[in-house]
């Protein structure tokens, strides 16, 4: 993956250690977090459970206005509402790889993301 810009290079050399970086970007994309679209998100935040980069990807989310999509664990609702707090991520707590995809989530969002702390 190329993490530069003709301007000069970014901050993006996380990217290349992400754990989504061999799968299909669509799965981060889903049309919806409700319907057959639950199924999708919940696929995508397990991808991230496991990311080394995880923090990484979720303030780059955050600091660059990213709409769309799962970013570091979080849907789009998750980092609105993030957001809408005016909190800043702090860290992001990663939950055992063994956390069943269907258990309810620790922060009561309602995806498989855990929690992150927030400042």
């Amino acid at each position: 993956m190329d993490t530069t810009r003709p301007d000069g290079p970014t901050e993006l050399a996380w990217m290349e250690q992400a754990a989504c970086r061999d799968e299909d970007p669509e799965l981060f994309f889903p049309i919806s977090a409700k319907g057959a679209g639950l199924a999708q998100v919940a696929e995508a935040t397990e991808v991230c459970r496991g990311c080394p980069v995880r923090e990484a990807c979720l303030r780059y989310a955050l600091d660059t206005g990213q709409e769309g999509g799962v970013w570091g664990g979080l849907t789009e609702e998750e980092r609105r509402a993030l957001r809408r707090r005016g909190s800043r991520v702090r860290s992001v707590g990663l939950a055992p790889a063994a956390t069943p995809r269907d258990a309810s989530p620790p922060n009561g969002t309602g995806s498989a993301a855990t929690p992150v702390s927030v400042t």
